[in-house]
């Protein structure tokens, strides 16, 4: 499939400035698409729903997370214990990642 593989091309893209505006474009031509595309690599290993046609959910599938730096914080943070609540969630983009860290929680 096409988007896949532009998928991998604007993952690594957007970590350089120059690339990170054509990874964007690439992005932004497919907000017309209503398609849904499941990816298996959030955070590793996880299945995650991403729409291309929602602003979060296709930063998602276009960049590999749409929240970096707050994952980051989660991850350091988060012991398998803890209890996290995920209010007001969008998409499910830390509901997922906290989950797969909090097996008692």
């Amino acid at each position: 499939m096409l988007e896949n593989s532009l998928r991998h091309l604007t993952k690594v893209g957007y970590r350089y400035r120059g690339l990170a505006r054509v990874s964007d474009m690439v992005r932004q031509a497919y907000t017309k698409s209503s398609r849904q595309i499941t990816i298996n690599d959030l955070d590793g290993d996880i299945r995650f729903h991403c729409y291309l046609n929602d602003h979060v959910s296709s930063r998602i599938f276009w960049r590999g997370a749409y929240s970096y730096d707050q994952l980051r914080l989660l991850d350091k943070t988060l012991r398998s214990d803890m209890t996290f609540m995920d209010v007001g969630a969008n998409c499910g983009e830390f509901t997922v990642f906290a989950a797969k860290r909090l097996s008692r929680g």
